[in-house]
């Protein structure tokens, strides 16, 4: 089963992103919760955003006018999740996650229809099958 003849790629631009992340595995002393939480920034080329953002004078429509995207800025997102181990197959996990596009350079594009977007979502994660050996990685306070 290989690609399909007429499958092509295209260089679009590039996007750089600068993150921090923060993970514990066994919040409270616990292993059987853990947390993540990360906040990061986006930049990219012109190239990049237009790609995804401007609309250009042929494509322009009422209520969609013409709009070049540059390069530079693209946002801010913040996400975090907490996860409960119920048993060795079964967990739980929430998920929460917040994209700002305040002083993006492509924020004014017809495209854009909300500067803050807002996730949630909620798992049932079902463990199928394990390593024979795991590292032993429980909580141990320092």
């Amino acid at each position: 089963m290989g690609l399909p003849d007429d499958l092509t790629f295209h260089y679009q631009g590039w996007r750089f992103l600068v993150s921090m992340v923060y993970q514990n595995d066994a919040i409270w002393g616990n292993d059987r919760w853990g947390f993540g939480c990360k906040a990061e920034i986006s930049f990219a080329n012109n190239r990049y955003h237009e790609y995804f953002y401007s609309v250009p004078e042929p494509d322009a429509l009422p209520g969609r006018p013409a709009f070049e995207a540059g390069g530079g800025y693209g946002g801010v997102l913040v996400s975090g999740s907490l996860v409960y181990q119920i048993n060795h197959r079964f967990s739980i996990a929430v998920y929460g996650r917040w994209d700002g596009l305040a002083g993006a350079t492509y924020q004014e594009s017809p495209l854009v229809e909300r500067k803050n977007n807002f996730t949630a979502a909620a798992a049932l994660i079902w463990t199928i099958a394990r390593s024979k050996k795991q590292v032993d990685a429980k909580y141990q306070e320092r």
